[in-house]
């Protein structure tokens, strides 16, 4: 009966973890997948011209949505031949068509480069331009432009924050039933090795008694085979005594004194022959 109680509650311990071990995979899982969900909407672009000596080429960036812009772009020039990066938006882009002074975004410009890697961050709805010059070479020279728009949206990140919230909840949730469950089965674990202990001390008595009445049984029987040998050496010291006392009485000696006697008591003693 113990045994099947025993193999009862380790089939449900291990369901119990089985459980809880996939519950939480899960969770880390979607924890994982939530930390890496992108809070953003991405647009990949890739293209490959040519600028001809002493003319530009330029990429129109919109940004007219959305509560943040990030542009991140490689440019390549075959050859390593050196050209001009400008990133600038519409105002500055005519003032830089009409040979005027005009501002540009440091992170996303460089000079005289035939490799290089850009991030430029936009905060400011407005319609920008990536230009692109060939000042430096006599030649027409190829170039590979490619990268990715990402446009943060609030609805998005706060779509996202909760669902990161609710990850985080269930994972707590399941984290706190993990712990409940094993102090409910430690718990029971404990009471189970307790009555099983007492189960063992209830049964060791009992031998230890037979044992001991087995014992005290040898003992009493050794102490009645000595009685009974006493018993026998007594009287056989009695029935020595009678016939050594009738043997005396037969020759007319008194068996108390030896004393010889003629009459029914004995003159010297005065016992009864």
């Amino acid at each position: 009966m113990r045994l099947a109680e025993s193999k009862r509650n380790n089939n449900f311990t291990r369901k119990i973890f089985m459980i809880l071990i996939v519950g939480l995979t899960v969770n880390s899982i979607l924890l994982q997948a939530a930390a890496e969900r992108k809070e953003f909407d991405a647009d990949e672009f890739q293209e490959k011209f040519s600028i001809s000596y002493n003319n530009i080429k330029t990429l129109d960036i919109p940004f007219q949505e959305g509560k943040k812009l990030e542009i991140i772009y490689t440019v390549q020039v075959e050859g390593e031949l050196p050209v001009d990066i400008w990133f600038v938006n519409e105002d500055n882009y005519l003032l830089f068509k009409n040979g005027a002074q005009f501002l540009y975004f440091i992170d996303g410009s460089e000079q005289k480069t035939s490799l290089v890697k850009k991030i430029v961050t936009l905060t400011k709805h407005d319609n920008y331009k990536l230009v692109l010059t060939n000042y430096y070479n006599n030649q027409t020279v190829e170039i590979t432009i490619k990268g990715e728009t990402r446009t943060f949206d609030n609805n998005i990140k706060e779509s996202s924050s909760n669902f990161n919230q609710i990850l985080l909840y269930s994972l707590i949730v399941v984290s706190i039933i993990f712990i409940i469950i094993t102090i409910i089965l430690s718990f029971r674990l404990h009471i189970s090795h307790r009555a099983n202990i007492i189960e063992f001390n209830k049964n060791s008595p009992k031998k230890y008694t037979t044992n001991k009445s087995k014992k005290k049984r040898n003992k009493n029987k050794n102490k009645h085979s000595k009685k009974k040998g006493k018993n026998k050496k007594s009287k056989y010291t009695k029935n020595t005594k009678k016939e050594t006392k009738t043997s005396l009485n037969s020759s007319n000696y008194c068996g108390y004194c030896g004393e010889a006697v003629s009459t029914p008591y004995c003159k010297h003693c005065g016992r009864k022959v």
